[in-house]
């Protein structure tokens, strides 16, 4: 069918319209030491950040638990689901399926737990060297610490 405008238009013509690449320049915290049932809040600044309710964040191959618009070149992505890792790399879609490239990492650290320490008394006074032993915590704290 010609159009008005002088095209050629079928029938079942549809709008498209296509938003700017979201790109991320920069995270805030960029490394974070966080217990696995925290949540964590991260910062992104970048452009092109769109209002949409697809707006997404994707730490990985997780997505975000929220995707909160604070401007076009900032946002906040929220993060609870976390598998045993180390790094994630954290990308924008506006859409909900076209993510930003290359994104950047965000370093995940598991919180310290002292699991030895060796004299475990000493006079009042101090002055006793004390070796302790730490891994990575995998587990909440017991009640009264942490």
């Amino acid at each position: 069918m010609l159009g008005l405008d002088g095209d050629w238009h079928s029938v079942d013509e549809q709008r498209f319209w296509y938003l700017p690449l979201p790109i991320v320049h920069r995270l805030s915290p960029s490394s974070a030491m966080v217990r696995q049932q925290e949540l964590l809040v991260v910062t992104v600044w970048g452009e092109n950040f769109q209002s949409s309710g697809a707006l997404t964040c994707r730490f990985g191959d997780i997505m975000s638990m929220s995707a909160t618009l604070i401007s076009s070149t900032k946002l906040l992505c929220t993060l609870q689901e976390r598998k045993d890792v180390t790094s994630l790399l954290l990308t924008v879609s506006n859409d909900g399926s076209t993510f930003s490239l290359p994104g950047l990492p965000l370093q995940i650290k598991q919180p310290w737990a002292i699991v030895a320490c060796s004299p475990s008394m000493g006079p009042e006074n101090g002055g006793t060297v004390v070796t302790m032993e730490v891994t990575a915590e995998l587990m909440s704290p017991p009640d009264g610490l942490g």
